[in-house]
């Protein structure tokens, strides 16, 4: 996945919490979400090194103003202790 927006935590948030991630989402990036088959899919897996992460594909690297909306609208949204890592040109913003 070339562009993303990827929250890291370090408990599973369950299942509830996709639809907070993908709320925030939509509120700022509707446009720049990827889609398949007319749906986005947001990922959710756990590392080796047992972080899990939720994660959402874009169509296209956000500007640095754009993923700076998107890490603080997260940011209000969603509380807790987590990392948000968003693909933006070319480095990742932490």
């Amino acid at each position: 996945m070339e562009h993303f927006i990827r929250i890291i935590f370090q408990e599973d948030q369950g299942k509830q919490f996709m639809r907070t991630f993908a709320g925030a989402m939509a509120h700022t990036l509707d446009e720049n979400l990827m889609e398949s088959e007319n749906k986005v899919t947001f990922d959710h897996y756990t590392t080796t090194e047992g972080d899990f992460v939720y994660e959402v594909a874009l169509t296209q690297e956000l500007s640095n103003d754009k993923a700076d909306e998107v890490a603080n609208t997260i940011a209000n949204t969603i509380d807790g202790d987590y990392t948000i890592e968003v693909s933006g040109p070319g480095y990742t913003i932490q």
